[in-house]
């Protein structure tokens, strides 16, 4: 009996990393990893033990389509770095700072430093995150990569998204010396580089608590700081420092709870402005023109009878929108409270720094069915429709769903 369990548990602990992990709430997942509650800043985490279903029998990959959001970056605007820090420097000057806001000035002023003359570029991370997705989309689809002689390219015009482009491609051609690439960076009216901001409107956040550990007079807060902007623009640096190459933690300001609530309160900000809900517009025509570009490239596959490869690197929303049109894993919902939406769309699973969505085709010589697989954040993803292939999927069926779920809107 001691020999059985022995072997029971050495077996387990061999085993545990493939083995499915206990289902976790949002909260409980934030509170393992306070990194989440950046949300949209989240950095991209490359899959571990992933397991892929096999091909079905007598079909080969012969096209891949990728949309990828920019890898890790610096914040867009130096007034994301300068407001803080000349709020805290003019508290400084007064005398109204504690301890622990003087130690938070000289974090600022050091993350400002960092930054500067870099605002909006892509960072190391970002460089090697997308490295390490082009390396295994090439080595997970070598049938395309070692056959295809020019991959199509497109890139917003943002100088980040052109930065992770060219991470990709290096590394591709680090890979397949052989290949070439047709590069287009423009904006086009089917992959949009436009995303305006959204402000995140606190209501489960009391800034407060912050601001009188900070700031050591009340009355000089409420005469001379916005409490409200001051925890949203240090919240914003905290969450961007797991981008960098350093030591800082500006997290350790926060309590588990409030990194929570402002995580729950800006992931349905951003899923109100950016999903198909009654109120507000998912940009319907632009989802269309999308589509009707995805469909155009796979069928120009089809016809030529060779591998293809389509990369394109965009914004979240861009991400946003393919994942609705698809109901990626059932995203596509309509939740009217916060903590609804916070349990079945988060922001740092769908769309973290880095983010990228693949649309696999597959042809058989026997089988005039097409099937298409889509990895989202290079993991299997689920399409509420019938197959006895799934996650391989008929294609044909795939756009008619797609159709019928815009023609909803």
């Amino acid at each position: 009996m001691m020999l059985l369990n022995l072997l029971t548990t050495l077996l387990s602990v061999l085993l545990w990393p493939w083995l499915d992990a206990p289902p976790t709430d949002a909260r409980q997942e934030i509170y393992a990893d306070l990194y989440r509650a950046a949300g949209s800043l989240y950095v991209y985490k490359s899959p571990r033990y992933e397991k892929y279903t096999p091909t079905p029998r007598g079909y080969n990959p012969v096209a891949l389509q990728l949309f990828a959001r920019n890898g890790s970056r610096y914040l867009m605007q130096e007034t994301d770095y300068e407001r803080p820090r000349q709020t805290l420097q003019r508290a400084r000057a007064a005398g109204k700072l504690t301890a622990l806001g003087r130690e938070v000035l000289a974090e600022v002023d050091s993350l400002a430093a960092m930054a500067r003359g870099h605002y909006g570029e892509i960072t190391r991370a970002g460089i090697e995150q997308h490295r390490g997705i082009a390396r295994r989309m090439f080595y997970r689809h070598k049938e395309i990569f070692s056959q295809t002689k020019t991959i199509e390219v497109v890139s917003t015009p943002s100088l980040h998204c052109q930065q992770s482009m060219q991470s990709e491609c290096s590394q591709l051609l680090a890979l397949n010396p052989r290949l070439q690439f047709s590069t287009d960076i423009a904006s086009h009216s089917w992959f949009s580089g436009l995303i305006s901001a959204h402000t995140t409107e606190l209501s489960s956040v009391n800034p407060y608590r912050l601001m009188g550990s900070l700031f050591n007079d009340t009355i000089y807060i409420r005469q001379h700081i916005e409490p409200s902007s001051l925890f949203q623009q240090l919240f914003l640096l905290a969450a961007n420092i797991q981008s960098l190459d350093c030591h800082l933690n500006l997290f350790r300001i926060f309590t588990r709870d409030e990194c929570y609530a402002y995580w729950r309160d800006d992931n349905y900000s951003i899923f109100r402005k950016y999903t198909r809900t009654p109120r507000f517009d998912a940009g319907k025509e632009m989802t269309e023109l999308l589509m009707s570009r995805i469909e155009q490239q796979a069928q120009k596959s089809f016809n030529c009878q060779q591998p293809s490869a389509m990369l394109c690197f965009g914004n979240e929303e861009n991400l946003l929108r393919l994942c609705e049109a698809l109901n990626l894993n059932g995203c596509s919902l309509q939740a009217p409270t916060s903590e609804e939406v916070a349990t079945h769309w988060r922001s740092y699973q769908l769309f973290p720094l880095g983010a990228n969505l693949q649309l696999v085709f597959y042809r058989s010589r026997k089988n005039p069915r097409i099937l298409v697989k889509v990895l989202l954040n290079e993991r299997e993803a689920r399409i509420p429709i019938p197959s006895d292939t799934a996650p391989y999927y008929d294609w044909e069926q795939v756009r008619l769903y797609v159709r019928q779920m815009l023609a909803k809107q």
